[in-house]
This record gives C-alpha cells, structure tokens and sequence, in this order.
C-alpha cells in the first residue's frame, strides 16, 4: 500500500523491469549494522537505473530512518505477517522481475546484491 491506501501489489508484480525490493520487519533492530550497506546499494540502483522499493509494516519508523540517512526510495506499507513471511532475517532484499524471484540476500549478504 502507498502511504494514501492505493494497493500496488499488482503494478509492483506486473513491471517488465528487474527491480530491487527490500523487506524490513522493524527498522529499529540495529539498522547500524545494514544502512551503509543498503545506501550502496541505492546508489547502485540511482546509476543503473534499476527501480528499488522498500516494503515494512513499521512506515513511519522507516522512513524516518531513510530521511536520516538520506535515502530517497519509495516505501510502502505492508500487514506484518506478509513481511514476516517475505523476509527470514531482518531486512532482506529481493531482486525480482515481472513478480519472479531472480534472487534473494538476508542482512549480511546485503552488499553482495551489487558485487
């Protein structure tokens, strides 16, 4: 959901383009620990023009803690038992394309997403 309760479950799913999504249950748990990671990760994704989104049922914590960090990506809202089930370890990106899972990366292996 966008912050305004549009679904965009379809629209995500349905784009043609390899995108990166990542899954955070609770932004708070220790973000010292990913948030360097994941702001390469951003900046690989601004220069290869490749479509990232974050998905949390914790929206405001999260993008609190972006704009903190001044990371400027879509967040959208999500039920916690969907994001519990997307993501083992906390966070976890997705590589997807048209809603197919090309790959996946827990916390530590972030940085390998872009290597």
């Amino acid at each position: 959901m966008t912050p305004f309760g549009v679904d965009t479950t379809v629209a995500i799913l349905s784009d043609p383009r390899e995108m990166l999504v990542l899954f955070i249950r609770k932004p708070s748990d220790n973000p010292g620990d990913w948030i360097s990671s994941f702001q390469e990760i951003v900046a690989f994704a601004k220069t290869n023009d490749r479509p990232l989104i974050a998905i949390t049922p914790a929206f405001e914590e999260l993008t609190t803690l972006f704009t903190t960090n001044k990371i400027d990506i879509p967040v959208f809202k999500s039920d916690l038992v969907a994001v519990k089930t997307a993501a083992r370890s906390n966070p976890t990106l997705y590589k997807i394309q048209q809603g197919v899972i090309l790959k996946k990366w827990g916390r530590a292996d972030l940085l390998q997403s872009i290597q």
